[in-house]
């Protein structure tokens, strides 16, 4: 018996907020009617979202998911102050 991997009939890629936003759609041949999906890499990381709510019936869906996802996980992860000066006037104000 042999396992048949989903293998992806199309993949997207763009930069937003630091993060590379990838979108991509399963083969045609599946009978599913949201093929697109997402993942986005921060720093290193990548972070995948699985789920049925996280599986998109277009690519601008999945890409508009993905931005705002990426830039939730960008501003978390950004730091309070962005140069010593800033912490600096902080403290003596």
């Amino acid at each position: 018996m042999s396992i048949k991997k989903k293998v992806p009939a199309e993949i997207h890629s763009e930069d937003y907020f630091g993060c590379t936003i990838t979108v991509w759609r399963l083969d045609t041949h599946h009978s599913r009617t949201f093929t697109w999906r997402y993942s986005i890499t921060f720093n290193g990381i990548k972070h995948e979202y699985p789920g049925i709510s996280n599986n998109m019936k277009s690519k601008e869906e999945a890409l508009s998911r993905a931005y705002w996802k990426a830039k939730c996980l960008a501003s978390a992860c950004k730091p309070a102050y962005d140069t010593p000066d800033h912490m600096m006037m902080s403290r003596a104000g």
